[in-house]
């Protein structure tokens, strides 16, 4: 069965500022292009990518902007109404919720107000039989997720947003392919036939039985701090955060060995550069710069 498409719309980026719909000149003076909505129609990025799933996390910026609610629902009907229209049919947008901020006159009752506006516009397409969702990653978080500047998640926030998203994109597959979300080839070889080969990694189940393992990698020793233990010598990497870089054996995570040959360590899960110097954009994690289209973190 041939993986499914997954085009995340994540508005709380590094240097990006975008609204849900453009409110005139706001986002430019902001240092942003705009709207989501207007971006999106511009590059004609559904339609071009088909995603089969749309992750969609927006309203941020509406609310640093003291927007009327009635006017971002309105707002979000317009942008899930565009990309339910350039979807391939059958296609399923999760709506969440955005994250607890303070900074810019944000406050809990602020954001808890928005985030039911969300959910009553997803829970309206819904009741007309369309495939919108609301997901409420504002709920995977805790006020000791968000960063320094009272406004993004960080980097464990945003490793947690990614782990709540990737439950529901699990569930969701479940739920549409009979309970199973492992796509699985027979193979047979001179020595093995009939031999079952997962096409797809599974997120791991946690072991609670001792493993012993030998030929041990030298992994991160915040890793192992954690009470995780390092992987075999030449593991499998699975994911990349500022702790180190994460394999998967005997259905545990494990730490590999740091690939990194300086001393550069990627921040909020994105990687580090490999070859360019060109810097885009500067915080408090470093020097950040673009490869092969992705956020990367530069090596000083």
């Amino acid at each position: 069965m041939p993986q499914p498409t997954v085009l995340h719309m994540m508005t709380t980026t590094l240097v990006t500022v975008y609204q849900i719909k453009e409110v005139p000149d706001w986002g430019r003076q902001q240092g942003g292009e705009g709207s989501l909505y207007d971006k999106l129609k511009s590059k004609n990025a559904v339609k071009q990518a088909q995603p089969d799933i749309i992750l969609l996390i927006i309203g941020t910026n509406d609310m640093t902007a003291n927007r009327n609610l009635d006017a971002c629902a309105s707002d979000l009907r317009a942008v899930v109404d565009y990309m339910l229209q350039d979807m391939p049919a059958g296609g399923v947008i999760f709506m969440g919720s955005i994250p607890e901020f303070t900074a810019y006159g944000g406050s809990p009752q602020r954001v808890g107000n928005y985030n039911q506006t969300v959910k009553k516009v997803a829970d309206e397409y819904k009741s007309k039989g369309k495939n919108v969702i609301f997901a409420d990653t504002h709920g995977s978080l805790s006020s000791s997720d968000i960063g320094g500047d009272q406004l993004h998640p960080n980097g464990n926030g945003y490793k947690k947003i990614g782990n709540y998203w990737a439950q529901v994109i699990d569930e969701y597959l479940q739920s549409k392919n009979g309970g199973n979300t492992q796509t699985q080839t027979q193979t047979n070889t001179q020595n093995q036939s009939n031999t079952q080969v997962n096409t797809q990694p599974q997120q791991p189940q946690i072991n609670t039985q001792p493993q012993t393992q030998t030929n041990l990698s030298r992994c991160s020793a915040k890793i192992v701090v954690q009470g995780y233990k390092c992987c075999s010598a030449n593991c499998v990497v699975y994911y990349s955060d500022a702790d180190g870089d994460w394999g998967v054996e005997n259905n545990q995570w494990c730490g590999c060995a740091n690939s990194n040959s300086g001393t550069c360590v990627g921040a909020q899960g994105y990687p580090c550069c490999k070859s360019t110097k060109a810097v885009v954009y500067i915080d408090g994690d470093g020097n950040w710069g673009v490869e092969n289209g992705n956020w990367c973190l530069i090596d000083n």
